[in-house]
């Protein structure tokens, strides 16, 4: 079972769902939301300038961000 889910995947996810946001700056935006969110919660924000640097997030990481842009 893969832990790790690209952050394209999940691009492709939401320009499916949401077909308005078709270029990967909006989807910045989304990420970066995200990070803002996880941040005020007390997370490190290195951890999210890394994941984006790597280009993916584990499966528990991943199924919040879904969930931050409606995509669960």
């Amino acid at each position: 079972m893969n832990k790790k889910i690209d952050l394209h995947t999940i691009f492709q996810e939401t320009e499916r769902r949401f077909p308005w946001i078709y270029q990967i700056d909006d989807f910045d935006i989304l990420y970066h939301g995200w990070r803002q969110q996880g941040i005020r919660h007390g997370r490190n924000a290195r951890f999210y300038s890394l994941a984006y640097k790597r280009g993916w997030l584990s499966k528990k990481d991943a199924d919040d961000f879904r969930k931050y842009i409606g995509l669960r």
